[in-house]
């Protein structure tokens, strides 16, 4: 499955067209990583092992962990802890590969997707009472329980609403079936 930069498929002027790679002069602007066609490759629908490893390729999260388990913030800008809630801000200026912006509605789309049952992100949330959009950048999550850690679980992949295929991480799909790139 070749994956590609989200610009590389834009149309641009002739002349800047990346070249086919040759022997001396590599692509760089492609990559081809094998996936489970049997599978989908949306988050919330893949099951393969695979392909779960290959989603954080094509969709950041709110937040990652690192090695010792401390929160490092990707699409989320701010996050605040107060009472019984969680706040999150959502970065401004962040894009999705159709260049669409990131907001709220989507990190509450991906979320609701998240506490669906069936998908292999379904644990992350299942301490969540209610998620709701309170402006376009900011989200509240309630918890069930007070949680203090409840910011080591926002590392599920946020997805547009309502445009399957389409995340903010580092490369896009494009094609389809074996001319998938």
């Amino acid at each position: 499955m070749p994956l590609e930069p989200p610009n590389a498929s834009q149309d641009e002027p002739q002349q800047s067209q990346p070249q086919e790679p040759t022997e001396s002069a590599p692509a760089f602007d492609r990559l081809k990583i094998a996936y489970n066609s049997a599978n989908p490759l949306e988050p919330y629908s893949a099951s393969s092992t695979m392909n779960l490893n290959l989603i954080p390729l094509m969709y950041d999260p709110l937040v990652k962990l690192d090695q010792n388990y401390e929160v490092h913030k990707v699409l989320a800008e701010e996050i605040r802890m107060t009472g019984d809630q969680c706040i999150v801000t959502v970065r401004s200026g962040v894009t999705f590969s159709d260049g669409a912006p990131l907001t709220a509605d989507d990190v509450v789309y991906s979320a609701q997707q998240v506490l669906a049952p069936g998908n292999s992100y379904s644990g992350l949330l299942s301490n969540v009472k209610e998620v709701a959009a309170v402006d376009s950048r900011t989200v509240q999550f309630t918890p069930n329980t007070p949680d203090r850690l409840f910011a080591n679980l926002l590392t599920f992949p946020i997805v547009a609403q309502e445009r399957p295929g389409v995340g903010s991480g580092r490369y896009v799909l494009a094609g389809s079936g074996e001319n998938l790139h």
